[in-house]
């Protein structure tokens, strides 16, 4: 083995490492220790659903850090839903969960997703993003742009490091191995330099409340992302 691969197969470690069933329980995650365990919040996942239904098309659909495939689950009857996650554990209990559905375990940023060029009309990453150290955030923008067909989405929330983030949020996003965070701007030009245009963004308090801003002033943040078409 090389010395230049092994640092890569360090950090596959560690993010494996990370989210385990003790993560989803709770036991090692500030928010989900709040909510008793990650959980099918329906007025949370129903309302991100219902922001991005204007750009969800089919015939193939991936969620991005499925978890359990309560997000993914939203679009039964859509076009064939596929979930991919870093945890072996989530990926688990979600086949149990959605025996219907096609999933995998793959490190995003770290390793290619097990996915064809051109294969998806919408890709989701719900919270994600945020999880990967910056150093690998470039291969994971390059390998969705990959297997997005030529005007299809990529549909994204993550924390916005605004003032209100960086003041409110700074112990929880520490104990949530939130390694990667930007503000609005900073996400929207690293998503501009990955090749991606920009359609909308808007921040947000929750996803429960039906509040949102087109300004990057509030914690958390949506970006819809369109592959340029050939």
């Amino acid at each position: 083995m090389s010395a230049k691969q092994e640092p890569v197969q360090k950090t596959d470690s560690e993010y494996r490492s990370i989210y385990t069933e003790h993560y989803y329980s709770g036991r090692d995650s500030f928010f989900y220790k709040i909510f008793g365990g990650y959980k099918d919040v329906r007025p949370y996942f129903n309302r991100l659903a219902h922001w991005f239904e204007p750009w969800v098309e089919g015939p193939k659909l991936l969620d991005i850090g499925c978890a359990y495939g309560y997000f993914l689950n939203r679009f039964e009857g859509r076009g064939e839903l596929h979930g991919v996650d870093v945890s072996e554990h989530a990926i688990e209990v979600a086949r149990q969960l959605y025996p219907d559905h096609q999933f995998a375990t793959a490190t995003l940023g770290v390793e290619p997703l097990p996915y064809s060029d051109n294969s998806f009309r919408t890709v989701f990453a719900t919270d994600v993003v945020e999880h990967l150290r910056y150093e690998h955030q470039p291969a994971a923008a390059a390998d969705v742009l990959r297997i997005l067909e030529p005007g299809g989405h990529w549909l994204i929330t993550t924390p916005n490091r605004s003032v209100i983030r960086r003041i409110f949020y700074a112990i929880p996003d520490r104990m949530e191995h939130h390694f990667g965070m930007r503000d609005h701007r900073g996400w929207i030009g690293f998503f501009e330099a990955a090749g991606f245009e920009v359609e909308d963004f808007w921040t947000y308090l929750h996803g429960m409340l039906p509040f949102r801003w087109r300004r990057g002033i509030l914690p958390e943040l949506a970006l819809v992302l369109r592959k340029p078409s050939v």
